[in-house]
C-alpha cells in the first residue's frame, strides 16, 4: 500500500493502526453500554471511508445511517429507503458495488421484519463476499455489530451463519478478507472467534464474566483496569506491534443515528399536564360511567371507566419524534371555558412535536439505481439518450437535495440559536414548537446564509483571477 495510506490515527493525541492489518485482520471491539464501543467503531469506519476503501458494514439497529450523508454508502436492505434492495435469492448482486467499484455498503438489517429473514440475508451476503475473494483477492473489511446475536457461546443463533462467520475469521485473511465483531457481552460471543482475533479494544466492562474473558486474553492486571475506564477509553492490544496501550478514542464525525435520549430532549419547563389547574377545567369523557354534577357547581367528580384508563396510559410510540405527550386522552387535554367554577381560561404551550427533532432528508438521497427501478430502461438498454438523460436528471436531483438539506440544517440551526438566546435574554422558557411565520423566516434566513456564502465565492474567485 501507498505509505499515506499506512497508518491512520484513531485518537486526538496520534494512536494509528494500520490500515492494512485492519481491512484484512480480524478484530473485536467490545463494551458494556455508553462505554464508546459504537463510537470507536464509527472512527475506524470513518477512516477507512475518507481513504476510499472497501468494507461492509452490518447494521443492526439503523445507527450508522449518518455514514450515508457524509460519505458516499450504498444503503442496502429491504424497502424504497434503501439505495439496493437486497434479499438473500440475490445476494450476489452485491459483489459489483463491494469488490468491483469498492463501493462501501451499509447493510441494514433493521429493516428486515423477521429474525429468519435476517439471518437468512447476513448469511447470503458474506457467503458470496466469501466466495467472490478467492478471484478478487482485495482487501475488504465486514464489520459485525450485535455479534452475540449471530456468534453465540452457547444457544440461539443460526448454526450455518456462525459457522460460516467463524470460517472467515480463520480463512478470509488469506483471501483478503477481514471482519470485526462488536459486542457488549464478550462472555457471550463464541470463543471459536475471539482466540482468532489478532486486534482487540476494551472498552470498560463490569461484570465479572466478561472480565474474566479479559483476564484469560490480558491477564488479571488489565481484567481489573478495564473496570474503570472512562467513556471513549479503552485499551488496546495488537498482534501486528505485540503491544497494548490505553486510547482515549476520538469522537466521531458523523451523525450519531444511535445516541441514547437524555433529559435534554424533553421539555421539561412546561407545565405539568396533571397539575390540578388543569384537571379542575377538564371535561368529563362521553361514555363516563359514573354521574356528572352540575357543571356550574362547586366541583366536577369525573369516574373513569376501564376503557378511559386505557386512555390515559401514553404509548412511547406516540413520542417517536421526541416530545413529550400528555397521559390524558385528547379529548380531555384542552380545557374548555365555562367548565368548572372560575371559568378561567388556561394557557399552555403548544405540546405538538418539535418541527426540527427529526430529520426529513433521512432516507431522501437521490439514488440512480433506484430511479432506474422506478424507471425502467427501454428494451435497448443501450440506448446513449436515454443514459445521458437518466444521469442528467440524476445530477439535478443529487444537486437540489444537497442544497435542500443544507439550508434544512442551517434553519435549524439558526432556531435553536434563536430559542437559546431568547431563554436567556428574557428569563423563560420559549414554547417547543415556533409558528408557522417564525418557522418561514428561520427559512428565509437559511436561505439568504446559502446565498451569501456563494456570492462570498464568487467574489473570491474573482478577486482570484
Amino acid at each position: 500500500m501507498a505509505a499515506s495510506l499506512e497508518r491512520f490515527a484513531v485518537s486526538d493525541d496520534g494512536f494509528t493502526l494500520p490500515v492494512e492489518d485492519v481491512l484484512t485482520g480480524r478484530g473485536f471491539v467490545t463494551g458494556k453500554s455508553g462505554s464508546g464501543k459504537s463510537n470507536t467503531a464509527s472512527v475506524i469506519m470513518e477512516e477507512l471511508l475518507d481513504r476510499n476503501l472497501g468494507l461492509l458494514i452490518v447494521d443492526t439497529d439503523g445507527e450508522y445511517f449518518g455514514l450515508t450523508e457524509a460519505y458516499d454508502v450504498l444503503h442496502v436492505g429491504k424497502g424504497s429507503e434503501c439505495d439496493l434492495e437486497l434479499s438473500s435469492d440475490d445476494a450476489k448482486g452485491i459483489v459489483p458495488h463491494a469488490l468491483e467499484d469498492q463501493t462501501p455498503i451499509l447493510l441494514d438489517l433493521s429493516t428486515y421484519p423477521t429474525e429468519e429473514e435476517t439471518e437468512a440475508v447476513l448469511r447470503a451476503v458474506v457467503d458470496t463476499l466469501f466466495v467472490a475473494e478467492h478471484d478478487y483477492r482485495l482487501p475488504f473489511l465486514i464489520i459485525l455489530e450485535e455479534a452475540h446475536e449471530f456468534l453465540p457461546q452457547s444457544g440461539g443463533g443460526n448454526s450455518d451463519l456462525k459457522a460460516l462467520l467463524v470460517r472467515v475469521a480463520k480463512r478470509g485473511r488469506k483471501r483478503g478478507l477481514g471482519i470485526c465483531c462488536l459486542s457488549q457481552r464478550p462472555a457471550a460471543v463464541d470463543k471459536e472467534y475471539i482466540t482468532q482475533c489478532d486486534w482487540f479494544v476494551w472498552h470498560r466492562l463490569t461484570w465479572e464474566n466478561d472480565t474474566d474473558v479479559v483476564g484469560r486474553i490480558m491477564g488479571s492486571d488489565a481484567a481489573e483496569a478495564v473496570q474503570s475506564l472512562d467513556a471513549g477509553e479503552a485499551i488496546v492490544m495488537t498482534d501486528w506491534d505485540e503491544s497494548t496501550e490505553r486510547v482515549q478514542f476520538r469522537r466521531k464525525r458523523t451523525a450519531d443515528a444511535g445516541a441514547t435520549p437524555s433529559l435534554e430532549d424533553l421539555d421539561l419547563s412546561r407545565p405539568a399536564s396533571g397539575s390540578g389547574r388543569r384537571r379542575e377545567n377538564v371535561p368529563p369523557p362521553a361514555d363516563s360511567s359514573a354521574p356528572v354534577e352540575d357543571s356550574t357547581g362547586a366541583g366536577d367528580v369525573v369516574t373513569a371507566t376501564d376503557e378511559g384508563s386505557d386512555e390515559l396510559t401514553a404509548t412511547a410510540d406516540a413520542n417517536e419524534a421526541g416530545s413529550v405527550t400528555s397521559a390524558e386522552p385528547e379529548s380531555r387535554a384542552r380545557a374548555t371555558p365555562g367548565r368548572g367554577s372560575n371559568d378561567a381560561t388556561l394557557v399552555t404551550y403548544d405540546e405538538s412535536a418539535d418541527p426540527y427533532e427529526s430529520d426529513p432528508f433521512a432516507g431522501t438521497k437521490p439514488s440512480l439505481e433506484r430511479r432506474r427501478e422506478r424507471h425502467k430502461p427501454p428494451e435497448d438498454a443501450a440506448d446513449p439518450v436515454w443514459e445521458v438523460g437518466a444521469m442528467i436528471v440524476y445530477l439535478y436531483d443529487t444537486v437540489v437535495w444537497y442544497h435542500a438539506l443544507v439550508a434544512y440544517r442551517l434553519e435549524r440551526a439558526i432556531a435553536r440559536a434563536i430559542r437559546r438566546v431568547d431563554a436567556v435574554a428574557v428569563g423563560r422558557p420559549r414554547p417547543r414548537r415556533p409558528g408557522r411565520y417564525e418557522r418561514f423566516a428561520y427559512r428565509l434566513a437559511a436561505i439568504a446564509a446559502l446565498v451569501g456564502l456563494y456570492a462570498l465565492a464568487l467574489f473570491a474567485a474573482v478577486r482570484l483571477a
